[in-house]
Protein backbone atom coordinates (compact mmCIF):
# COMPACT_ATOMS: atom_id res chain seq x y z
CA UNK A 1 0.00 0.00 0.00
CA UNK A 2 0.83 3.77 -0.68
CA UNK A 3 -0.56 5.12 2.65
CA UNK A 4 3.07 6.82 3.96
CA UNK A 5 3.75 8.06 0.59
CA UNK A 6 0.17 9.51 -0.02
CA UNK A 7 -0.05 11.02 3.71
CA UNK A 8 3.64 13.56 2.84
CA UNK A 9 1.21 14.73 -0.09
CA UNK A 10 -2.20 15.00 1.42
CA UNK A 11 -0.23 16.88 4.59
CA UNK A 12 1.63 19.71 2.35
CA UNK A 13 -2.50 20.33 0.51
CA UNK A 14 -4.69 19.66 3.71
CA UNK A 15 -5.87 23.23 4.77
CA UNK A 16 -9.26 23.54 3.14
CA UNK A 17 -9.49 26.74 0.75
CA UNK A 18 -9.77 29.77 1.93
CA UNK A 19 -13.05 31.49 0.86
CA UNK A 20 -13.33 34.45 -1.37
CA UNK A 21 -13.32 38.06 -0.53
CA UNK A 22 -17.31 37.52 -2.34
CA UNK A 23 -17.71 34.70 0.34
CA UNK A 24 -17.84 32.39 -3.61
CA UNK A 25 -14.58 30.55 -4.86
CA UNK A 26 -11.57 31.14 -3.06
CA UNK A 27 -9.04 33.59 -4.12
CA UNK A 28 -5.80 31.99 -5.16
CA UNK A 29 -3.61 34.50 -3.09
CA UNK A 30 -4.38 32.92 0.56
CA UNK A 31 -1.66 32.21 2.57
CA UNK A 32 -2.16 29.32 4.72
CA UNK A 33 0.49 29.77 7.38
CA UNK A 34 1.02 33.75 8.20
CA UNK A 35 1.68 32.51 12.20
CA UNK A 36 1.65 28.89 12.31
CA UNK A 37 -0.34 25.94 10.80
CA UNK A 38 -1.90 22.58 13.28
CA UNK A 39 -2.57 19.95 10.89
CA UNK A 40 -3.58 16.45 11.06
CA UNK A 41 -3.85 13.71 8.10
CA UNK A 42 -6.24 10.14 8.92
CA UNK A 43 -5.56 7.97 5.90
CA UNK A 44 -7.43 4.61 5.57
CA UNK A 45 -6.58 2.65 2.34
CA UNK A 46 -8.25 -1.03 1.32
CA UNK A 47 -8.49 -3.01 -1.86
CA UNK A 48 -9.60 -6.55 -3.09
CA UNK A 49 -7.63 -8.39 -5.25
CA UNK A 50 -7.74 -7.48 -8.86
CA UNK A 51 -5.07 -8.82 -11.16
CA UNK A 52 -1.60 -8.54 -10.17
CA UNK A 53 -2.71 -6.68 -6.82
CA UNK A 54 -3.35 -8.51 -4.16
CA UNK A 55 -6.01 -7.56 -1.35
CA UNK A 56 -4.67 -5.73 1.24
CA UNK A 57 -5.53 -3.01 3.79
CA UNK A 58 -3.80 0.02 5.89
CA UNK A 59 -4.71 2.89 8.16
CA UNK A 60 -2.56 6.12 9.30
CA UNK A 61 -3.18 9.06 11.54
CA UNK A 62 -0.14 11.99 11.54
CA UNK A 63 -0.99 15.35 13.53
CA UNK A 64 1.46 17.91 13.44
CA UNK A 65 2.61 21.96 14.18
CA UNK A 66 4.37 24.19 12.28
CA UNK A 67 5.55 27.04 14.10
CA UNK A 68 4.99 30.26 11.61
CA UNK A 69 7.48 29.44 8.50
CA UNK A 70 7.92 26.48 8.83
CA UNK A 71 4.95 25.23 6.46
CA UNK A 72 5.05 25.69 2.78
CA UNK A 73 3.02 28.87 2.27
CA UNK A 74 0.26 27.29 -0.07
CA UNK A 75 -2.62 28.88 -2.33
CA UNK A 76 -6.00 27.18 -3.40
CA UNK A 77 -8.59 27.98 -5.73
CA UNK A 78 -11.77 25.87 -6.06
CA UNK A 79 -12.60 25.38 -9.75
CA UNK A 80 -15.67 23.12 -9.96
CA UNK A 81 -15.33 19.66 -8.92
CA UNK A 82 -11.39 20.00 -8.76
CA UNK A 83 -8.91 22.36 -5.98
CA UNK A 84 -5.80 23.63 -7.42
CA UNK A 85 -3.02 24.01 -4.82
CA UNK A 86 -0.12 26.47 -6.07
CA UNK A 87 2.74 25.98 -2.74
CA UNK A 88 5.40 28.32 -2.38
CA UNK A 89 8.72 28.08 -0.70
CA UNK A 90 10.46 25.15 -1.02
CA UNK A 91 12.86 25.83 1.61
CA UNK A 92 10.45 26.11 4.46
CA UNK A 93 9.40 22.43 3.73
CA UNK A 94 12.68 20.73 3.94
CA UNK A 95 15.49 20.41 6.56
CA UNK A 96 12.45 21.87 9.25
CA UNK A 97 11.44 19.91 11.82
CA UNK A 98 7.33 19.75 12.42
CA UNK A 99 6.10 19.24 15.78
CA UNK A 100 4.46 15.70 16.34
CA UNK A 101 1.09 15.93 18.04
CA UNK A 102 -1.17 12.96 19.15
CA UNK A 103 -5.21 12.81 18.82
CA UNK A 104 -5.35 9.94 21.41
CA UNK A 105 -7.19 6.70 20.39
CA UNK A 106 -8.10 7.14 16.61
CA UNK A 107 -11.11 4.53 15.77
CA UNK A 108 -11.89 3.30 12.41
CA UNK A 109 -15.36 1.41 12.19
CA UNK A 110 -18.17 0.43 10.24
CA UNK A 111 -16.65 -1.75 7.98
CA UNK A 112 -15.45 -5.69 8.28
CA UNK A 113 -13.15 -5.49 11.21
CA UNK A 114 -13.08 -2.28 13.66
CA UNK A 115 -9.19 -0.52 13.54
CA UNK A 116 -7.83 1.06 16.47
CA UNK A 117 -4.92 3.69 15.98
CA UNK A 118 -2.83 5.15 19.35
CA UNK A 119 -0.44 7.42 18.66
CA UNK A 120 1.50 7.57 15.61
CA UNK A 121 1.13 4.18 14.89
CA UNK A 122 -0.21 2.32 11.65
CA UNK A 123 -1.83 -0.45 11.08
CA UNK A 124 -1.76 -3.05 7.88
CA UNK A 125 -3.81 -6.18 6.92
CA UNK A 126 -3.93 -8.55 4.16
CA UNK A 127 -7.92 -8.59 3.61
CA UNK A 128 -9.96 -5.38 2.66
CA UNK A 129 -11.65 -3.58 5.54
CA UNK A 130 -14.70 -2.93 3.21
CA UNK A 131 -17.03 -4.15 0.30
CA UNK A 132 -18.15 -0.63 -0.83
CA UNK A 133 -20.92 0.93 0.29
CA UNK A 134 -20.20 0.93 4.36
CA UNK A 135 -20.66 4.23 6.29
CA UNK A 136 -17.79 4.40 8.07
CA UNK A 137 -16.84 6.44 11.33
CA UNK A 138 -13.73 7.63 12.11
CA UNK A 139 -13.36 9.15 15.88
CA UNK A 140 -11.04 10.44 17.63
CA UNK A 141 -11.06 10.60 21.53
CA UNK A 142 -9.05 13.59 21.74
CA UNK A 143 -5.46 14.00 23.34
CA UNK A 144 -3.35 17.15 21.89
CA UNK A 145 -5.48 17.32 19.06
CA UNK A 146 -9.16 17.78 19.93
CA UNK A 147 -11.53 14.75 19.99
CA UNK A 148 -13.43 15.08 16.68
CA UNK A 149 -15.79 12.44 14.62
CA UNK A 150 -15.82 12.29 10.36
CA UNK A 151 -18.08 9.79 8.72
CA UNK A 152 -17.60 8.99 4.86
CA UNK A 153 -19.22 6.52 2.52
CA UNK A 154 -16.33 2.98 1.85
CA UNK A 155 -15.31 3.50 -2.02
CA UNK A 156 -16.43 0.41 -4.22
CA UNK A 157 -12.97 -0.08 -6.42
CA UNK A 158 -12.97 0.89 -9.84
CA UNK A 159 -11.02 0.00 -13.14
CA UNK A 160 -9.40 2.82 -15.60
CA UNK A 161 -10.61 2.48 -18.94
CA UNK A 162 -9.12 5.83 -20.11
CA UNK A 163 -6.98 7.02 -20.33
CA UNK A 164 -4.56 4.43 -21.36
CA UNK A 165 -0.83 4.44 -19.92
CA UNK A 166 2.12 3.55 -22.21
CA UNK A 167 3.16 0.44 -21.54
CA UNK A 168 6.87 1.19 -21.09
CA UNK A 169 8.97 0.62 -17.84
CA UNK A 170 7.81 3.69 -16.86
CA UNK A 171 3.94 4.56 -17.54
CA UNK A 172 3.00 8.01 -19.05
CA UNK A 173 -0.14 9.58 -19.61
CA UNK A 174 -0.23 12.36 -21.85
CA UNK A 175 -2.78 15.12 -21.53
CA UNK A 176 -3.26 18.10 -24.20
CA UNK A 177 -4.20 20.88 -22.22
CA UNK A 178 -5.79 22.96 -25.05
CA UNK A 179 -8.73 20.24 -24.91
CA UNK A 180 -11.53 19.03 -22.19
CA UNK A 181 -9.80 15.46 -20.67
CA UNK A 182 -12.29 12.78 -20.37
CA UNK A 183 -11.31 9.70 -17.55
CA UNK A 184 -13.56 6.40 -17.39
CA UNK A 185 -14.21 4.13 -15.47
CA UNK A 186 -16.06 0.47 -14.69
CA UNK A 187 -17.31 -0.65 -11.38
CA UNK A 188 -18.33 2.42 -9.73
CA UNK A 189 -21.03 2.71 -7.17
CA UNK A 190 -20.61 3.58 -4.59
CA UNK A 191 -18.48 6.91 -3.16
CA UNK A 192 -16.06 9.07 -5.29
CA UNK A 193 -13.29 8.59 -7.59
CA UNK A 194 -10.24 10.70 -7.40
CA UNK A 195 -7.78 12.22 -9.76
CA UNK A 196 -4.51 14.02 -8.33
CA UNK A 197 -2.16 15.60 -10.78
CA UNK A 198 1.43 16.29 -9.10
CA UNK A 199 3.82 19.06 -10.83
CA UNK A 200 7.35 19.62 -8.96
CA UNK A 201 7.63 22.62 -11.22
CA UNK A 202 10.98 24.40 -9.67
CA UNK A 203 9.67 27.76 -10.84
CA UNK A 204 10.86 31.16 -9.22
CA UNK A 205 8.24 31.13 -6.20
CA UNK A 206 6.54 28.01 -6.98
CA UNK A 207 7.44 24.58 -5.58
CA UNK A 208 4.45 22.39 -6.34
CA UNK A 209 1.22 22.45 -8.15
CA UNK A 210 -1.40 19.95 -7.69
CA UNK A 211 -4.79 19.48 -8.89
CA UNK A 212 -7.20 17.31 -7.04
CA UNK A 213 -10.64 16.60 -8.87
CA UNK A 214 -13.65 14.13 -7.23
CA UNK A 215 -16.56 12.88 -8.87
CA UNK A 216 -18.97 10.61 -8.20
CA UNK A 217 -17.91 6.81 -8.97
CA UNK A 218 -21.54 5.84 -9.67
CA UNK A 219 -21.16 8.08 -13.01
CA UNK A 220 -18.35 6.22 -14.65
CA UNK A 221 -16.94 9.04 -16.30
CA UNK A 222 -15.28 12.73 -15.44
CA UNK A 223 -14.40 15.31 -17.98
CA UNK A 224 -11.84 17.87 -16.29
CA UNK A 225 -12.72 20.92 -18.72
CA UNK A 226 -9.98 22.45 -20.87
CA UNK A 227 -9.84 25.77 -18.60
CA UNK A 228 -8.97 24.02 -15.34
CA UNK A 229 -6.16 22.55 -17.57
CA UNK A 230 -4.73 25.72 -18.46
CA UNK A 231 -4.38 26.30 -14.91
CA UNK A 232 -1.40 24.11 -14.84
CA UNK A 233 2.24 24.79 -15.89
CA UNK A 234 2.52 24.24 -19.86
CA UNK A 235 5.12 21.45 -20.72
CA UNK A 236 5.04 20.23 -17.33
CA UNK A 237 6.09 17.10 -16.43
CA UNK A 238 4.73 15.16 -13.08
CA UNK A 239 2.32 12.24 -11.95
CA UNK A 240 -0.98 10.92 -12.01
CA UNK A 241 -2.70 9.00 -9.69
CA UNK A 242 -6.76 7.87 -9.46
CA UNK A 243 -8.39 6.02 -6.93
CA UNK A 244 -11.48 5.16 -5.31
CA UNK A 245 -12.64 7.12 -2.06
CA UNK A 246 -12.04 11.03 -1.26
CA UNK A 247 -11.01 13.38 1.52
CA UNK A 248 -13.42 15.14 4.28
CA UNK A 249 -11.75 18.21 6.12
CA UNK A 250 -12.61 18.48 9.80
CA UNK A 251 -11.81 21.50 12.42
CA UNK A 252 -10.94 19.99 16.06
CA UNK A 253 -10.34 23.21 18.09
CA UNK A 254 -7.11 25.43 15.79
CA UNK A 255 -6.51 22.04 14.14
CA UNK A 256 -7.00 21.36 10.41
CA UNK A 257 -8.00 17.30 9.73
CA UNK A 258 -8.00 15.60 6.47
CA UNK A 259 -9.71 12.54 6.69
CA UNK A 260 -9.18 10.39 3.92
CA UNK A 261 -10.67 7.05 2.73
CA UNK A 262 -9.49 5.05 -0.41
CA UNK A 263 -9.62 2.69 -2.63
CA UNK A 264 -7.35 1.38 -5.61
CA UNK A 265 -8.36 2.03 -9.17
CA UNK A 266 -6.63 0.12 -11.36
CA UNK A 267 -5.31 0.33 -15.35
CA UNK A 268 -7.44 -1.73 -17.06
CA UNK A 269 -5.08 -2.61 -19.17
CA UNK A 270 -2.73 -4.29 -16.81
CA UNK A 271 -4.45 -4.91 -13.54
CA UNK A 272 -2.33 -2.22 -11.44
CA UNK A 273 -2.18 0.48 -9.07
CA UNK A 274 -3.94 3.62 -11.60
CA UNK A 275 -0.67 5.87 -11.26
CA UNK A 276 1.77 7.19 -13.90
CA UNK A 277 3.81 10.06 -14.74
CA UNK A 278 2.31 12.84 -16.57
CA UNK A 279 3.24 14.63 -19.55
CA UNK A 280 1.39 18.15 -19.85
CA UNK A 281 1.07 19.02 -23.99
Amino acid sequence: MRILAGMTALLVACTPPTPGADGGSPDLAQPSNPTGLRTGLVMVQSNTAVGPLPAAASAAAQFSEFPAGMAAVEHTSSLGACVLTVVESASATGNKPRLAKTAGTVTISGGKKTVTLSGQSTFTDTMPLWNGGETLTIMANGADVPAFTSQATAPSQVVVTAPVPTTSAMPTVAVDRTKDWTIAWTGGSAGSVRISLRFNTFQPGVYMTLLDCSYPSAGNSATIPQAVLQQLPQGASGTIEIGAGGTQNVTAGDYSVSVSVQGYATWSTTGTPASASLQLN
